[in-house]
């Protein structure tokens, strides 16, 4: 075996022996907030992870009969309208969940937003303002 092969192998333990030691951190992480028995699964709207396809329906037939909710674009997402109480202008949010195959339970949310105003000419309307203002939202 020649100093270059050597090196090599050498290089690549340290490798895996850093990446071992990260999953480990993160593995340590994972096992100690699970067992601090707290759940952080509500969503917005009454909805949490874990709900049934069927009880989203139901929720959201509810929402939509009292006005707080309607179909989105192409009828692909729900649409909640936002007032200036919740962004700084009034906007969109627009959210379908993906539902495991399983046991049918939303495990992904997918939420877009927009202010009602958008367009290239309107600059105080663009992402650069509407980012750190959903980000107040949702830590909310």
């Amino acid at each position: 075996m020649n100093l270059k092969t050597c090196t090599g192998i050498a290089g690549i333990l340290v490798i895996i022996s850093v990446v071992a030691c990260r999953q480990s951190e993160y593995r340590r992480m994972v096992d100690e907030e699970l067992a601090k028995n707290v759940r952080y699964d509500s969503l917005f709207l009454n909805l949490q992870f874990g709900t049934t396809r069927n009880d989203f329906y139901s929720t959201c037939w509810k929402l939509n009969k009292q006005g707080l909710i309607r179909e989105g674009p192409g009828n692909l997402s729900v649409q909640y309208e936002l007032d200036s109480g919740e962004l700084e202008h009034d906007g969109y949010m627009w959210f379908y969940p993906e539902f495991t195959a399983d046991k049918e339970q939303i495990y992904l949310m997918p939420v877009e937003f927009a202010y009602k105003g958008w367009a290239p000419w309107n600059k105080h309307l663009s992402a650069d303002s509407l980012l750190p203002d959903v980000k107040k939202l949702l830590e909310r």
